[in-house]
């Protein structure tokens, strides 16, 4: 299957465009002025690539050498008035601070009443920044340390110390987000608005995608098995955002954004609705509903495909060796080459994999540490830890029916959370 043959020149190109220049820096960006965005960033002291998470699923923290488990309690009230829980992934700073979001156990109809907790490296509270009732909320770090969390209509920008750096209005409420290498926004609101701001939070591009949504029932609405049984939650797709070129997908389309935020491709991915998205280099990399597993070259083509039958309902990941790690919801791990063969296949509850299949379908997240290692956690409490070769090297259960949330640190440690429960698993 070629998808070159089935775009116009332009979208083909538009794609080709996005993908080969995702490693350089932007141009523009370099030949701002002084009161440029550019240059505010420089200002800042470097850190470590956070971006690359959200766009290839790779930490730039090692996994542990052990794996020796600590239940940590932050040391605050708030953690055990009206029965909270830990409702975000959780994002990890170089200097070891664990940014997650805390939420109501049991939501009330005009939203949660959520807080951003910022708990330091020894697992106590060190600030917390409180949301209001609001029906989402995700935290994100740039590549200078700087928190970013979402929370009703706008998206609050707050340094180390907790204190508040810029508010972001949206006009519309933000259900997902991406960070850019310089400060960048790509955002997407309950109400299928995508939404380009600069690092200075300016609106440089938006677009209103209801019609096609409304054209395309079906898929516009996902299953989510983090909510409360039998909840619908909207699924936005994988938004990606690297110097200012930009990639998102909506059910079965995805649309393509080049550095100064024109749309230079809108195609439709065979396959089904698209479960999420990874890119690394030149090669994008999408999972879908049905099970495949695409990756596409710099010219938009397929360059191969693999069916993991039956559902996948989370994105890939790509490893240091452009190896792509997927798992689908029976708990099939699978690493596929560069060129398209397998790997491995891992299955991690053996014992469980000739069961009936569960509605609705468990959720599997995976992510890699900087040395490849896999983390995968689930939505009913379960952590698991592969090595590259799909050995399974940990596994353990927090919470049953709460959704885990996990995330690699510094000095080899993985922080994890379930329900109200938060353990350190590592050297500790």
């Amino acid at each position: 299957m070629n998808l070159h043959g089935m775009l116009p020149p332009q979208s083909a190109a538009g794609i080709a465009c996005l993908l080969v220049l995702l490693s350089l820096c932007s141009c523009a960006a370099q030949l701002a002025g002084s009161d440029s965005v550019a240059e505010q960033v420089r200002a800042r002291p470097q850190s470590i690539d956070h971006t690359q998470l959200q766009r290839s699923g790779r930490s730039p923290f090692r996994a542990p050498q052990s794996f020796n488990t600590r239940d940590v309690d932050p040391g605050t009230a708030i953690l055990h008035v009206n029965l909270r829980e830990y409702r975000s992934e959780a994002v990890v700073a170089d200097d070891g601070t664990v940014y997650i979001v805390l939420g109501d156990e049991y939501p009330r109809l005009s939203g949660e009443r959520m807080d951003l907790l910022a708990i330091g490296p020894q697992g106590r509270l060190d600030w917390h920044f409180p949301l209001g009732h609001t029906g989402h909320a995700q935290v994100q770090l740039d590549n200078n340390g700087l928190a970013y969390v979402s929370h009703g209509n706008a998206i609050t920008r707050l340094d180390s110390a907790g204190i508040i750096e810029r508010v972001i209005p949206l006009g519309t409420e933000c259900v997902d987000f991406s960070v850019g290498d310089q400060g960048q926004l790509l955002t997407i609101s309950d109400d299928f608005i995508v939404q380009s701001r600069d690092g200075l939070g300016r609106l440089i591009w938006t677009a209103d995608y209801l019609q096609e949504a409304d054209e395309n029932p079906g898929w516009d609405w996902q299953f989510d098995p983090a909510d409360l049984p039998g909840g619908i939650a909207f699924h936005p797709g994988t938004l990606i955002l690297y110097n200012g070129r930009q990639l998102f997908h909506l059910g079965k389309g995805l649309v393509a954004l080049d550095e100064f935020s024109d749309q230079t491709a809108h195609l439709e991915i065979p396959g089904g609705v698209i479960a999420g998205a990874a890119q690394q280099g030149p090669q994008l990399v999408l999972t879908t509903h049905d099970g495949t597993i695409q990756s596409l070259d710099e010219l938009g083509r397929l360059r191969w495909l693999t069916t993991l039958p039956d559902f996948m309902n989370s994105r890939p990941c790509i490893d240091s060796q452009d190896n792509v790690i997927a798992c689908n919801t029976d708990g099939y791990v699978l690493s596929i080459s560069v060129r398209g063969g397998v790997n491995w296949i891992t299955a991690l509850n053996p014992d469980e994999s000739a069961k009936s299949p569960r509605w609705p379908p468990p959720h599997y997240r995976v992510m890699l540490s900087a040395d490849d290692q896999i983390l995968i956690t689930d939505s009913s409490g379960g952590l698991y830890c592969l090595d590259d070769a799909g050995e399974l090297r940990f596994s353990i259960v927090l919470r049953i029916h709460r959704k885990c949330h996990a995330a690699f640190g510094p000095e080899g440690r993985i922080h994890a959370f379930a329900g109200n429960r938060y353990v350190i698993i590592g050297d500790v």
